[in-house]
């Protein structure tokens, strides 16, 4: 197959994510235009072309890996491995001249070192380009190049292109980190699943280092924070050409909303400086903090501006350390009554990975949907404030 052909060659595509952000991806997945075709709790599928992964890896603020199939095949052990990889026309993708790492998620009864599968596909795909270039290609564990990324469960294995390279899933805008701050594609799943209307307020009290009130920012004014990285694995391929990015780019500006700072309501408060110092550092670096107001005040200090509609979004302690429980349970009191008496018509959003401080909320919940924050178990509750 000729290079330039190549980013139009159709397999399946699947898109990764932290566990339990998958309705939130293939919601957004959808909104960008995409069809999906299945899921689970940490990916989405769909079918598509290298084109495709490009357009995705820009446009996503949830996902964290862009995987494309090059081969489904079944594996026993490692020597059925060595020769279904060797098989494979690496030729075709990787140039003579480039670098080229290898990743895999594997859980086969053959294999007790879960790194050695990458050294067995790291060997079969150097024997392979040797055999047709005449020269050793250049590996490493860095993903600054190509990045094969193999899945191999029991005697199923697949192999893909990992066309991100290093994982999306850092925004680029968090280099003022404070108190355990939410990860980026998290923060921008949270957003989406509040079902802000993105024209009514955005109200972010605790707010940390920021990454709520500044995804709900992004993804208000349009700006897709992988616009301003310089590399992707998809770059390495052959078949590559500038001119692909230069038009997705271009499309994707677009999509800016061109929303001016006065027309924005958005408001992120806390009570300590440095967190405040740190949000402000943050939405700068984002290119939003002309669009956020920011004030350093306890939560009840909070202006809320009367509307019908409107989120108030908590992101408070979890209670991890001893003794911590007691205060943050009048803390959890104090959002409920907060709420209750100067939110009316809001959506009033907690985010907490404790069920017990959650009920001295107050508040009966409208929804509660479950989530992840690392291997913590969290809930959004959401309340509707008349």
């Amino acid at each position: 197959m000729p290079p330039q052909n190549l980013f139009h060659q159709k397999s399946k595509i699947i898109v990764s994510c932290p566990k339990g952000l998958a309705p939130w991806l293939e919601e957004e997945l959808k909104e960008s235009g995409f069809n999906t075709t299945s899921n689970s709790h940490t990916w989405v599928g769909l079918d598509g072309d290298l084109m495709d992964c490009m357009r995705i890896n820009y446009s996503t603020r949830i996902g964290h890996k862009v995987l494309f199939l090059l081969k489904d095949f079944i594996a026993r052990d490692p020597k059925a491995l060595f020769a279904a990889i060797k098989s494979f026309p690496w030729e075709i993708y990787l140039p003579s001249n480039g670098y080229f790492a290898v990743t895999s998620v594997v859980d086969n009864p053959t294999i007790r070192d879960t790194r050695y599968p990458n050294l067995v596909c790291k060997d079969a795909i150097v024997d392979r380009l040797k055999s047709v270039y005449h020269q050793r290609p250049d590996t490493g564990s860095e993903k600054n190049g190509i990045v094969v990324h193999l899945h191999w469960i029991n005697e199923s294995a697949s192999v893909f292109l990992d066309t991100s390279g290093e994982t999306l899933a850092k925004h680029g805008y968090r280099l003022n980190p404070f108190m355990a701050p939410l990860q980026e594609t998290l923060a921008a799943a949270l957003v989406r699943a509040t079902g802000w209307d993105r024209k009514s307020p955005f109200v972010n009290p605790m707010c940390g280092s920021g990454t709520i009130i500044i995804e709900a920012a992004l993804l208000l004014l349009g700006i897709y924070p992988a616009l301003q990285r310089k590399n992707f694995a998809f770059m390495h391929l052959n078949g590559y050409n500038p001119d692909f990015v230069k038009t997705a780019v271009k499309n994707l500006k677009r999509n800016l909303t061109g929303i001016n700072p006065e027309e924005c309501n958005l408001t992120a408060t806390d009570l300590s400086n440095v967190a405040i110092a740190a949000a402000r550092t943050n939405a700068t670096i984002a290119g939003v903090d002309k669009f956020i107001s920011f004030k350093r005040c306890d939560f009840s200090e909070t202006r809320i501006t009367p509307t019908q509609k409107g989120i108030i979004f908590f992101n408070p302690g979890y209670g991890d350390r001893m003794g911590e429980e007691e205060n943050l349970a009048l803390e959890y009191k104090r959002m409920g009554d907060f709420m209750k008496q100067k939110c009316k018509g809001y959506t009033g959003v907690i985010f907490t990975g404790n069920s017990v401080l959650a009920k001295s909320v107050g508040l009966r919940t409208k929804r509660k949907i479950q989530f992840y924050n690392a291997t913590i178990e969290c809930r959004m509750l959401c309340y509707e404030l008349f």
